[in-house]
């Protein structure tokens, strides 16, 4: 007769089938608590945004990078020339509505553009050609009046005529027309943002 296989295999086999399938059991059973805590949410989805609190986060960080930018551009300019400035308060004020202004624009084009291609369109075609239409490499005195007049009408000429009076104390344009011009698109500016934030526009996670 052959050999009989220990009384105990069987029993050795059922013991590891049964732990095997215990967990299994926990394991599906977790599974099923983290699908009833936590739902999938649908890809693409959108939520309806806190308008008021991406609004000021996000302006705000704006704001927070351009001043940190200018201040270490002044610091940089020091090591090779004396930079004038005739009134600090001014440069300050127009700091904070120029970062403000175009942290807004920075915000709504974000949102709008769908590629990198677009948020280029909007700094080749709006930002840059209204920089260089702002005086800032001249003085819109010295073109004709017609020229003159439809700079008048730009924003950032305010933007630059504002610093430049706040270094040099020379200004083209009125600063207290200019402080109140560029408050207005700044509130115009936050309230279309925020708008845009609390409808959802294209904000997505």
């Amino acid at each position: 007769p052959g050999r009989r296989p220990p009384a105990n295999t069987a029993t050795a086999a059922d013991r590891l089938a049964d732990k095997g399938v215990r967990k299994m059991s926990v394991r599906r059973h977790s599974a099923g608590m983290n699908q009833v805590h936590r739902p999938a949410i649908p890809a693409g989805s959108t939520r309806p945004a806190d308008g008021r609190g991406d609004t000021d986060v996000g302006i705000g960080g704006g704001i927070t990078r351009g001043m940190i930018v200018g201040l270490c551009s002044i610091i940089a300019a020091e090591v090779f020339i004396t930079v004038p400035i005739y009134s600090v308060s001014i440069i300050l004020i127009y700091s904070l509505l120029g970062c403000s202004m175009l942290a807004g624009l920075g915000f709504v084009a974000g949102l709008w553009a769908e590629k990198f291609d677009n948020m280029a369109a909007v700094t080749n075609f709006v930002i840059v050609p209204l920089s260089f239409l702002s005086g800032t490499f001249y003085s819109i005195q010295n073109l004709n009046i017609y020229l003159e007049t439809i700079s008048l009408f730009n924003p950032f000429f305010y933007m630059i005529d504002g610093f430049r009076y706040g270094f040099l104390g020379v200004a083209d344009g009125s600063i207290t027309v200019g402080l109140i011009l560029l408050g207005v698109i700044n509130i115009f500016i936050w309230f279309f943002c925020y708008f845009l934030f609390n409808k959802g526009y294209k904000v997505k996670f």
